[in-house]
Order: structure tokens, then C-alpha cells, then sequence
């Protein structure tokens, strides 16, 4: 596939390896040339400096044969610019704007503009662990005696006794009611 990448910040950089390393001819374009030193110097793919949505920049970057178009700069405007440049000027038939103000993405999307959003994508991830999923960090704050369940104390009571859960099992903070319970410790593990 044929990928041209707007934007050399951690994701496009980062994005722009994994593509060269399955195989996919890559072009990253960025308005400062010191950003492309995050591909390092065993980058396969091309670079073009410019901004990019400048009709001469995504020439040089070979957008009119590209399969697919990743906008992901650190402006929201200037990512779904290049989309729709990308799309409606050059037919690219992948096109995909990285956008940090969620409540921009339904606009965007009815422009036909598809969207991702690492802050929608986090805020999703943090509530989930916030109700599924052990808030505990193995060495650090499972260990700190003002954050256990059992107060510091190293064991639990025993079930039918307040505050007793199975062995091996504490509520979830902040789950009561809900049913929610934390793993063993030994099974813990905060990716």
C-alpha cells in the first residue's frame, strides 16, 4: 500500500515505521525538518517537507498515487483540511484525520471525513478501568496502606464479616453495588 503521512510528531512517526517495516511504501510530510529525526536514519520511506495541505507538498509526496492519506498533526483544522483535499481533490480512497476535540468528530464525519481521536479513545479507556478494572499498580499503589481496602492491615476478614470478601478478592474502588471485583494480585498487571 502506498501511505502518505501528514504530520511527523510521535504518531505519524511511529506509524509511518510499522508501515515500512510490514512492507508499505511510506511518505511522511512535515513542516519542520528536525521532526523527521524521529524516523531515524534506517527509514525506508521518503520525506517531504512542507505543509501539508499545500497542493505542491502533497504533489511532491506522490498523493496522487497514494492508496491512503493519515493526517495526524497537532491541528485539527489543518488534518481535516488535507483529508478533504485528499479525498475530493485527489481521490485517495483512504483518508484519515487524527482530531484531539472530539466534539469536532460527528462534524467532520458528515463532511465524509474519517476521524480518530486519541482524547475520545483515552477518556473511554480511563472510565473503563475506572469500572472494570483494577486501579492497583504492582510495587506502588497496591502496597501504599492508605489505598488497600484492608487498610494496610496485609489479609482481609472473612466473608459474612463487614468489610470480608473472598479470599483473593477486594471490591473495586469506587464499584460498590456494582458487583466488580479485582483479580488475585498475582494476576495484576497495569499496561
Amino acid at each position: 500500500m502506498r501511505v502518505v503521512i501528514i504530520g511527523c510528531g510521535r504518531v505519524g512517526a511511529g506509524l509511518a515505521s510499522i508501515l515500512v517495516e510490514r512492507g508499505d511504501t511510506v511518505t511522511v510530510i512535515d513542516k519542520d525538518p528536525k521532526a523527521f529525526d524521529r524516523l531515524g536514519e534506517d527509514f525506508a520511506g521518503r520525506t517531504v517537507e512542507g505543509i501539508g495541505f499545500d497542493r505542491d507538498v502533497l504533489e511532491a509526496a506522490g498523493l496522487g498515487r497514494a492508496d491512503a492519506l493519515v493526517a495526524v498533526t497537532s491541528g485539527d483544522n489543518s488534518n481535516v483540511v488535507a483529508a478533504r483535499v485528499a479525498r475530493d481533490a485527489y481521490r485517495v480512497p483512504r483518508v484519515i484525520a487524527r482530531i484531539h476535540d472530539p466534539r469536532r468528530a460527528a462534524i467532520y464525519e458528515e463532511l465524509g471525513v474519517v476521524t480518530v481521536s486519541s482524547v475520545a479513545w483515552a477518556l473511554r479507556k480511563v472510565v473503563d478501568y475506572l469500572e472494570h478494572r483494577t486501579l492497583k499498580d504492582e510495587g506502588t499503589f497496591a502496597h501504599r496502606p492508605e489505598h488497600r481496602r484492608d487498610g494496610g492491615r496485609g489479609h482481609r476478614r472473612r466473608r459474612g464479616q463487614p468489610g470480608g470478601e473472598p479470599a483473593g478478592q477486594a471490591p473495586l474502588l469506587g464499584a460498590e453495588g456494582r458487583g466488580a471485583r479485582e483479580q488475585p494480585e498475582e494476576h495484576l498487571a497495569v499496561h
